[in-house]
């Protein structure tokens, strides 16, 4: 039930904030913005770097047949892989890939926020698949969401009402 809840509490703040509606569950400005602490991009974008060159050659190829391990990526080419890791998990939450990730061991499943971010990476399609186009009224192109509309730089959300 709780799980729910909170589902529904970020669903409701989300809408709000695509359709212009602030101040729900705000605490305060947001958070540093999109730019971690240097050491940790710097970190980041080299361990990108490597990994891209272990995989050169097999950029094109499924994620899933070039990686092991792969849950939400299957299909996508393996070069965008370490791309999406580094902007959309690393940047949006000011993170370095260990926070998710055993370096050198990227298969392995021994860390909590890995799972989270696979949870959360659902929880984003079905907020910008199912949920925002039923949102009568809106104009434009349709709205999406993404770790950043919540994260904005920070491993809790923004709009997080928990402790911090």
């Amino acid at each position: 039930m709780r799980r729910v809840l909170v589902v529904v509490l970020v669903a409701v703040a989300l809408a709000c904030a695509v359709i212009g509606i602030t101040g729900v569950g705000a605490q305060g400005p947001p958070g540093p913005g999109l730019v971690a602490p240097d050491s940790i991009a710097a970190r980041r974008d080299s361990l990108m770097k490597e990994v891209l060159a272990s995989i050169a050659g097999r950029e094109n190829q499924p994620a899933d047949s070039v990686f092991k391990n792969i849950r939400i990526f299957k299909g996508m080419p393996a070069g965008r892989v370490p791309r999406i890791m580094n902007i959309a998990f690393g940047k949006s939450l000011g993170v370095g890939c260990d926070h998710c990730h055993t370096v050198g061991k990227w298969e392995l499943d021994d860390k909590h926020p890995k799972q989270i971010a696979r949870e959360m990476w659902g929880l984003m399609n079905t907020l910008n698949a199912d949920l925002l186009p039923k949102i009568a009224h809106l104009e434009g192109k349709p709205p999406t969401v993404n770790c950043t509309t919540c994260h904005r730089g920070q491993k809790k959300p923004a709009l997080d009402l928990g402790a911090r």
